[in-house]
């Protein structure tokens, strides 16, 4: 995607990691590459539905982040961390989830909120960060 001919600029701020929270559904090829992986530190947080009534039909594609603890939804990803003052970065960035490695938020583009996704209409708008 792009706006305005303008190429997006990442603050580093990790407001989408905050504000999508668990929004950002991880995909089945995601969790297949943490399992041929042997990412064990990533599967830990991972809950995959079991059937459809578990989540909404939806169980070929929900996978959501876990306290492995308690077994409840966190708010946030669990491999955002902080690395600066008012500076974050993924923990997991070299495998992180094709969701994450799409999204662009609308401050990116000079525009709107940091955290904020830059939709198209009513889908969310994502761009490949390797171009």
């Amino acid at each position: 995607m792009k706006e305005s001919g303008k190429r997006p600029v990442c603050y580093r701020c990790g407001q989408c990691c905050v504000e999508q929270g668990s929004g950002f559904t991880m995909m089945p090829r995601d969790y297949r590459r943490w399992n041929s992986q042997g990412r064990q530190d990533i599967l830990r947080y991972v809950w995959q539905c079991r059937s459809p009534r578990d989540c909404d039909g939806k169980w070929d594609v929900w996978i959501d982040w876990i306290d492995p603890a308690t077994r409840e939804n966190l708010s946030h990803c669990p491999f955002l961390k902080r690395v600066g003052l008012g500076r974050h970065a993924c923990a997991i960035h070299d495998t992180k989830p094709q969701i994450c490695q799409k999204f662009w938020c609308q401050a990116a583009f000079g525009f709107g909120s940091r955290g904020v996704p830059v939709r198209n209409g009513s889908r969310l708008a994502v761009c490949d960060r390797s171009a």
